[in-house]
């Protein structure tokens, strides 16, 4: 299986952080994703500065309405697409380039629902336990608090 990503990254007044948020999904040795970049309100909109490229969503609030807000239009907006994955990454965070191969190989062996990454380690981790579909976005949500960045199957 070769799932489709999607990405959701949220910001908020941003500017000199997230072209490394940005870069680190570019960059990825798995190319099958699209980016959703949700911008809460900044005072300089992202749309402003981020360069066009055709993986890449932006959705800008008119004004600051919380990063969960920001997450769950990024979460709505990759429902009505042809993605298998939302993850999500913070404008301050970057994954390693192999993040999302190392994802896909880890789903295709373990076939779970739920996939926690550690994002400053560089690495991924699969949390037995949390493979709960039922489970609520809000909860979904603060497990993305938690733990950095959270995949979860659509």
């Amino acid at each position: 299986m070769k799932p489709k990503i999607g990405v959701i990254i949220p910001t908020f007044n941003r500017k000199e952080l997230i072209n490394i948020a940005i870069d680190s999904v570019l960059k990825q040795d798995y190319k099958n994703f699209e980016i959703c970049i949700v911008d809460d309100g900044s005072e300089i909109p992202v749309k402003n500065f981020i360069p066009k490229n055709e993986k890449i969503h932006i959705i800008t609030f008119e004004e600051n309405r919380g990063v969960n807000a920001a997450r769950n239009t990024g979460v709505k907006y990759f429902l009505k697409r042809d993605v298998d994955f939302v993850t999500f990454i913070d404008d301050d965070d970057e994954f390693c380039e192999n993040a999302f191969s190392e994802f896909v190989k880890d789903y295709n062996q373990y076939k779970k629902d739920w996939f926690v990454y550690k994002v400053k380690e560089k690495n991924i981790l699969v949390v037995d336990g949390i493979v709960d579909t039922g489970r609520t976005l809000n909860g979904f949500l603060k497990l993305v608090h938690q733990y950095g960045a959270t995949s979860i199957k659509l």
